[in-house]
Formats: structure tokens, C-alpha cells, sequence
């Protein structure tokens, strides 16, 4: 009499239409669970069938083009499905299930009408064509990463499709009995996240998942205080917050003593935010060394002893930062932002495979920063990849996906849509108040709401249960340890007085009317300009290792020339002159922990901007949001998912920041709260039209046109293509563009020679600056 074992391996290779023998690794493993199964109740033969038909026919999406078409159609008719509707027309799809696509389109109670064309779309592919198909991709795998070279690829696919098929041949819990260690039956969850819940409910702690907090007026005292307050509430709540749990900070304006001070105090809380937390990281991803070795041999005179390159800096993960006007011709001092942070937190806490429930996990990979991931290494496990790789998984991942799972989760398309951007226009209370509950909570989680002012919710808001609570208070002590952290070692890598060069080059200049192009380092030609020469500065330097021309070694030596250049610019605007600078919070990897895609994060360069540029002498006066509009790339806007961790807006604001040298005659500020201002079009058929490859529009620039006395000089350190001078040139301003870039150079005195930008007759007016007699302390 054949073996169970025997038998279902025959089986299989008669349903997919091959030979596989199974390598030895395997068959230890294998007659074991055939010994387990032979005392089990097993589904029949056709039902097996069946159901690895449908496995393969999802894993490698067979039916991808029968789905579209139905919901193509079902578009056309002015109807959509949600998540879970879709996963019950794709297995009844991969099922080929007539009964199940009936099932799922009778309870959406479409109309009659709508239902038969729907139903008349319902053309799953035959098991032949899957057969076909799949055999097919054995001989040629369609999205195999690598070059397959001497791998077995044929066989590897087929080991997977196997193991899948083994989980075909029974219902999970009996597959779960074998696989896992821990296995009760009296324990045992058919849903995998209630099974963690038994496992682990520390994981699970739900009751302070999200914390809204607002800084209001209402707090301010002096600007020590006040940041003072903000910082100990970040601190507090990065410390009893559920991990992978949401702070919100809602910052309003605030001014003291006529200065805003709302663009300050948000830089500052989001740089402490995620660099607050000092640990003496064991991990080996972590390069200290090495980090400490580049970072050294750029910075002449770095003190390696006290900047400690073996503290790395942790903390929250920042995520954006919403701009909230009050409407579009809103003036500066009326913007709130609204920042949102996620508390990722390492916690080594093994995670059982949620597929086969196995503990036969491996890895010590972080996919990103603060998140623990696992490796299955269950060879029968059915979510292994179509190639035979073991399925990996995090924590963070896994509540994402029952976030979706959850129907109570679900957000509706209107506030997904209305909140799609993180420029946002006549907002209130009870908008952000919605938003931030229903895309960054879960239904049953406890939020808690700081601070004055907030709606009088009771004790539930969409199915979330509500906390009150009050800022914490910070006595003198706390203050400074507060204060502390801005001349911890963090600071020490890249705050370092640079030296002007000994030896230079001079630099080519040429003029052009109002226009002067210098060819030249911009730090070395700014230290040989007097004191007190310019009256203006504005520029959109290089972003951190954004292009190929603008590459550094971390974070540290990119800060570390911004800094240096602050303070010659500093020192050669005259007392009062104000300095635009305008910088975007982009995706890269600051290289101060690690290198490898790991690091990959939403940067915080303006953070950086904020505090480097004070340090040099400036004060920060505010933010202009460059609201570039809507973006054009929209494939990573939450992947499809109407549910909360996936509601991430498209970053479409970029930051100009305002700061001016005190002394002299305090300007009055007459600035928009939002820019609304399109991007440079620079690419036509794939052509750079332009001839730079990242110019900023001349609405930027012209934003400083009322600062600037009539024939005034400004500089630009940074000067491209010279759209400053295209800005201000034809108003009577003299412009100084420094451009190390000789291309850029000739571009710019083409394009400055050319034809004026045009700019309506009110703004040349509004040019004329309104002077107070206090000067700026």
C-alpha cells in the first residue's frame, strides 16, 4: 500500500504536470508531517486540487487581468470596491467559484442591471491555462530579481508551489497542530492576531496608542519655556506611548513680544523628537568607526572625543508635517503645523510565522530604522515566495495588516481624499480632530488629547476610547536637562568653525547688467567679501546627496558646509537684512547608523536648518510653504488601503525659511502663509529643456523683493541657473550669483541675459519696505 507520503507527492506532480523529487533536505521534515496527517481528518482529492490551483493562481497573479476588467467595468458604471470586497473577488476568482462572486455582488446590493454586467466579467482562467501558465514560468520566471545563473529555478519554484499544496491537503489548524511548538487546543485561534494577542498581549497594549497635543498661545511664557514644555511632552510621550503608536503635535502661532515663533519651535521639537534618545548601539549594522572615520577626515579639527560617534541618536520617526492655513491668501504668522511622528521602538519579541505558526524563524534585519523583522525558516511553509524564498515578516507589518483586516478600521474615501495633501486650507478642530483619529488610530485603542482647547468629546470618538490630560510641567531642572540636549555630542559632529582656505583660486567673475556670475566655491568666496556688503540672501542649496553633482559621506558633513556658509552669509548681510532659504524634507539616508536601505527615512534637513542657521548668528522668523500642487507620481499614496498606518499625504510643500541678522531696523514681515508656485518644467520628451536639473521657480526668490532698498545687493551661494537674478534684476536689484558649476555659470548668464521674468505691477509696487524703529533683539 502506497504512503501518505508517497501518495500526496504523486498527487501533486499529476495536478501540475512534473517530476519533482524532493531534495533531501526535505524529506525528513516531510514523512514527518505525512505521520502527523495520517491520524487527521483530509479534504478530498478534488478539493486539494482545488486549492493549490488557487495558490498558484494568486501567488503569481494569473488572474490579474479578469480582475481589472471587472473592476474596470464596475468603474465605468460609477461603482468601486473596498479592500475586503476585493479579496472575496480575487479567491473567488483564483477559484474559479461562480457561487462566491455571486455571493459577494448580491450583498453590495448592486442594482440589477449593474449585477448582471458584473457577473458576465466573472472569466476566471481554466486550471489548464494555470497548469500552462505555470509551467511556463518554471522555464522562464517573468520577475526573477537576479540573473538565474546555476540556480535550480524550475525546481525552486516548484519546492514552494509543494509546500503550499501541503496546507491544501487539510484545514490550518491541522497543519498549526504540527508546525507549531506551542500549539493548545483549547488555546488555539483560527485568526492569527488573536493568537498573538494569547501569546504576546504586551505587544497587543493598546491604551495609549495615539497622543494629540496642542501648543497654543495659551502656554507661551518666554521661548525657553515654551520649547521647554513642548520637548517634555515629546520626551514623555515617546516613553509611555504603545510602540508603533502616533504623536501628533499641533503647533498654532505663536509670537512673543512680536516675534513668530511657530516655524522655530517646530523645527526644534522635531529634531529633538527623533534625536532625543542617547544608546550605546551593540548592533552590527552599526559602523560608528567608520562613520567616525569619514566624518573626521572631511571636518579638519573635529573633537572625535566629544562627539561621541559611538551614541547613536534615536527616537521618533518623523513622518510630515501638515500645513494648516486658515485660507489661501492667509499671511505667515496665521500657519499652524500639524507634525506627525510614530514611535518605532526595537523590540527583539520572536514572532511565530502568521502562515504556518512555526518558530523556526531566523534574520537579524531591520528594514527600517527601529523595526525588527523575521525570516521563516519553515521549508513547508505555503507562504514562501514563488522562488522558494522564506516569507519575511515584522511586527509593524503585521498590524498594519490586520488594521486592513478589520472592517471597524476602514476610513471613508471623502476623508482620505480630503486629507490627501499636507498643504490644507480652512481647516478646524474638529477636521484635524477626525483625521488624525481616523488615520492614525485603530478602533478600540485609547488616544489621549493634550493641552487646551481641544472639543469636548466625552469619553469616545470613533469608536476610540478618549483621554485628558495636561502638558507636563518642567521644573527648573528638567528645563536644563531639556536645554542639554542642544549641546550634547550629537551637535559636536558637524557644528565646527570652518577655516577660510589659505590658498585660493580667484574666482571668475562676470557681469551682466545687474547680474554678477561668480565661478567659485560659494564658502571661499563668501570669506573673502567684506563684512556687511549684501542687503538680501536667498537660495535653494544642493539637498543632501540628491543629485550626483551634490554627494557627502553623512548627514554630518552636509550640515557641516550648510553651517559654515550660514555663518559667512551672516556676517557679510547687513544688521536687519533678511536670508530665504528654502530646503525640502526628502527621502534619503542620513548615513549616521547605517548605510544599507535600513537608513532610508523622511529627512529632516529644515529641522536642521533651523537650529544650524540660529547658531550662526540668525533668528528664524517663519516658514513660507512653497506649495508646489498636486504631484505627479502617486503609485506610493497608501497602496490602495482605506484603512489607518497607510494614510501617509503626498509631500507637497517644500520649505522657505525666513531668517534675518538682528541689529539695525526691525523689517515688518508681509509674507503668504503658502506660495502656491508650479515647479520649473525641465523635462520635455525626456529632454532637459532647462539645462539645470533642479532650478527653483522665480516666485521664491521674489518673495524677498519688498526687503531690499532700491539698487540693494543680494546674494544667491548657491546660484544654479540664476533664477534670483531673474527675479530681482528687473526690479533695480544687483545680484550676486556664486556657482562652483562652469556649465551652470555660461547657463546663467545666457538665461540672465535673456528676456525679464514678468511680474505683475502690484508686487514691483509692493516692493517698497515699511521700516520700525526697534531694533531686532
Amino acid at each position: 500500500m502506497m504512503s501518505l507520503a508517497t501518495h500526496l507527492l504523486s498527487e501533486f506532480n499529476e495536478v501540475v504536470g512534473c517530476a519533482l523529487a524532493l531534495p533531501d533536505e526535505y524529506l525528513s521534515p516531510y514523512e514527518r508531517l505525512c505521520e502527523h496527517l495520517a491520524t487527521k481528518v483530509l479534504r478530498s482529492p478534488p478539493e486539494r486540487r482545488r486549492w493549490l490551483i488557487a495558490h498558484i493562481n494568486r501567488k503569481f497573479k494569473f488572474n490579474a487581468g479578469g480582475t481589472a476588467s471587472l473592476y474596470a467595468t464596475a468603474a465605468s458604471l460609477g461603482y468601486t470596491f473596498n479592500y475586503h470586497e476585493k479579496t472575496s473577488i480575487q479567491l473567488a476568482f483564483d477559484l474559479s467559484d461562480q457561487h462566491e462572486i455571486e455571493r459577494v455582488l448580491a450583498v453590495r446590493g448592486l442594482p440589477p442591471a449593474v449585477y448582471s454586467r458584473l457577473i458576465a466579467e466573472f472569466k476566471p482562467i481554466s486550471e489548464g491555462e494555470t497548469v500552462q501558465r505555470f509551467n511556463a514560468e518554471r522555464s522562464e520566471p517573468t520577475k526573477l530579481r537576479r540573473e538565474k545563473g546555476d540556480r535550480p529555478v524550475d525546481r525552486e519554484i516548484l519546492l514552494a508551489a509543494f509546500s503550499a499544496y501541503l496546507f491544501c491537503v487539510a484545514e490550518a489548524e491541522v497543519l498549526h497542530q504540527f508546525f507549531d511548538a506551542t500549539y493548545k487546543a483549547d488555546q488555539y485561534e483560527t485568526s492569527f492576531w488573536l493568537q498573538l494577542r494569547r501569546m504576546y498581549p504586551h505587544l497587543y497594549n493598546r491604551e495609549r496608542a495615539l497622543d494629540i497635543v496642542r501648543i497654543s498661545a495659551a502656554l507661551a511664557g518666554t521661548y525657553e519655556e515654551l520649547r521647554a514644555g513642548t520637548l517634555a511632552m515629546v520626551e514623555e510621550s515617546y516613553r509611555n506611548l504603545n510602540n508603533h503608536g502616533y504623536l501628533a503635535v499641533l503647533v498654532e502661532p505663536l509670537s512673543i513680544e512680536g516675534r513668530l515663533l511657530s516655524s522655530e519651535l517646530t523645527a526644534d521639537l522635531i529634531l529633538f523628537a527623533e534625536k532625543h534618545v542617547q544608546v550605546e548601539l551593540r548592533k552590527g549594522y552599526f559602523q560608528h568607526t567608520k562613520i567616525k572615520a569619514s566624518t573626521s577626515a572631511y571636518i579638519p579639527g573635529l573633537d572625535v572625543e566629544r562627539a561621541s560617534f559611538s551614541v547613536a541618536n534615536e527616537g521618533f520617526t518623523y513622518r510630515d508635517t501638515f500645513i494648516l492655513a486658515p485660507s489661501v491668501g492667509a499671511p505667515m504668522e496665521e500657519t499652524s503645523h500639524l507634525v506627525i511622528l510614530q514611535k518605532n521602538a526595537r523590540d527583539e519579541t520572536l514572532i511565530p510565522c502568521p502562515a504556518c505558526r512555526s518558530h523556526n524563524i531566523q534574520g537579524n534585519s531591520y528594514p527600517s530604522l527601529g523595526v525588527r523583522s523575521w525570516e521563516c525558516g519553515n521549508l513547508l511553509c505555503p507562504d514562501r515566495s514563488k522562488y522558494n524564498r522564506g516569507k519575511r515578516y515584522s511586527f509593524r507589518a503585521l498590524l498594519m495588516q490586520e488594521a486592513i483586516d478589520d472592517e471597524r478600521n476602514e476610513i471613508s474615501p471623502e476623508s482620505v481624499k480630503g486629507w490627501m495633501r499636507d498643504v490644507q486650507f480652512g481647516r478646524n478642530d474638529s477636521d484635524v480632530l477626525a483625521m488624525l483619529v481616523r488615520h492614525f488610530s485603530l478602533h478600540g485603542d485609547t488616544i489621549h488629547l493634550f493641552g487646551p482647547g481641544w472639543l469636548d468629546t466625552g469619553n469616545e470618538i470613533l469608536g476610540r476610547r478618549v483621554a485628558h490630560a495636561q502638558i507636563p510641567q518642567t521644573t527648573t531642572e528638567h528645563r536644563a536637562h531639556l536645554s542639554s540636549f542642544f549641546s550634547s555630542p550629537l551637535f559636536e559632529r558637524y557644528i565646527v568653525s570652518k577655516a577660510a582656505p589659505r590658498a585660493h583660486e580667484p574666482a571668475r567673475v562676470t557681469s551682466s547688467g545687474l547680474l554678477t556670475v561668480v565661478q567659485d566655491d560659494c564658502f571661499a568666496y563668501l570669506t573673502s567679501q567684506p563684512a556687511d556688503s549684501f542687503d538680501g540672501a536667498v537660495t535653494s542649496p544642493p539637498y543632501y546627496n540628491a543629485r550626483e553633482y551634490a554627494q557627502w559621506e553623512n548627514i554630518y558633513c552636509y550640515m557641516y558646509d550648510m553651517y559654515n556658509i550660514g555663518v559667512q552669509l551672516y556676517r557679510v548681510l547687513k544688521p536687519g537684512s533678511l536670508f530665504l532659504y528654502n530646503i525640502f524634507d526628502y527621502f534619503d539616508n542620513e548615513r549616521s547608523i547605517v548605510f544599507s536601505a535600513m537608513g532610508q527615512k523622511r529627512m529632516i534637513l529644515s529641522a536642521y536648518a533651523v537650529d544650524a542657521f540660529r547658531r550662526a548668528g540668525f533668528a528664524c522668523l517663519g516658514n513660507v510653504a512653497w506649495d508646489k500642487g498636486d504631484i505627479e507620481g502617486k503609485r506610493g499614496f497608501n497602496a490602495g488601503n482605506f484603512s489607518p498606518y497607510y494614510q501617509t499625504p503626498f509631500n507637497c510643500w517644500e520649505h522657505i525659511l525666513v531668517f534675518q541678522k538682528p541689529g539695525g531696523k526691525q523689517v515688518k514681515l508681509d509674507l503668504p502663509a503658502v506660495l502656491q508656485a508650479k515647479p520649473v518644467i525641465k523635462m520635455v520628451r525626456g529632454e532637459n529643456t532647462h539645462g539645470h536639473t533642479a532650478p527653483f521657480p522665480v516666485e521664491v526668490p521674489a518673495l524677498l523683493a519688498p526687503f531690499v532698498p532700491s539698487s540693494g545687493r543680494v546674494i544667491d551661494p548657491f546660484g544654479g541657473s540664476a533664477t534670483t537674478a531673474r527675479a530681482l534684476c528687473p526690479l533695480g536689484v544687483r545680484v550676486t550669483c556664486v556657482e562652483r558649476d562652469p556649465d551652470y555659470c555660461r547657463l546663467a548668464l545666457e538665461m540672465g541675459s535673456g528676456e525679464a521674468e514678468v511680474f505683475p505691477a502690484m508686487q514691483r509696487a509692493a516692493r517698497q519696505i515699511e521700516l520700525l524703529e526697534s531694533p531686532i533683539s
